[in-house]
């Protein structure tokens, strides 16, 4: 049976606390990660594959697209995407908030099962953050939010899934929970 990989998105709404947990409870969070905490932006750090938010990125900058000019990507097979996969063939859990836009390539680019948990934060106040680290105009983040919620929620229809709400009480239990469906928490060699 092939090993699912599991995609954690959401912009500025817990992904990287809820990937700490995951990771902190045993869970093959995939290495390496960058866990450097950036003071004010994300003290506990990022707990993010650097190599997965670069294959992201080279795939938003191929089709024109960046996290604050959004779009879904279509559905096409990406050599890099296949690649990266293919040097790992164990369970994977992944963060990256562009997953909203990239998901088409990556679910193309395998036959593995996809999961997605979506951790999500009332419209506001996650604008209100997108303008306070990105330093762009309200407008601009309340358009690339609508964007994101937009191909979030369209990934989640088309695959299991988990929609978590930032304010949710339990909120990183009921993850890990659901992610444990799927994945075991007995972590492989966590050298990064």
């Amino acid at each position: 049976m092939d090993h699912p990989i599991v995609m954690i998105l959401g912009w500025r709404s817990g992904t990287s606390s809820l990937t700490k947990k995951l990771y902190e409870e045993g869970f093959p969070v995939t290495p390496p990660l960058d866990m450097r905490p950036m003071e004010g932006h994300q003290p506990e750090g990022h707990y993010e594959n650097p190599q997965v938010y670069q294959i992201n990125e080279a795939l938003l900058k191929h089709f024109n697209m960046s996290v604050f000019q959004p779009g879904l990507l279509p559905f096409v097979n990406a050599d890099v995407v296949e690649k990266w996969l293919g040097e790992h063939p164990e369970p994977i859990i992944v963060k990256d908030p562009r997953f909203a836009f990239t998901w088409p390539v990556w679910t193309s680019s395998t036959r593995r099962p996809c999961i997605f948990v979506w951790t999500d934060r009332e419209t506001a106040s996650q604008v209100a953050s997108i303008v306070r680290w990105y330093e762009v105009p309200e407008e601009a983040a309340a358009s690339c939010v609508r964007m994101h919620d937009l191909c979030a929620d369209l990934a989640c229809q088309a695959h299991a899934s988990l929609r978590l709400d930032m304010l949710e009480e339990e909120r990183d239990e009921r993850g890990t929970a659901f992610i444990a469906e799927f994945v075991g928490r007995d972590s492989p060699d966590r050298s990064e």
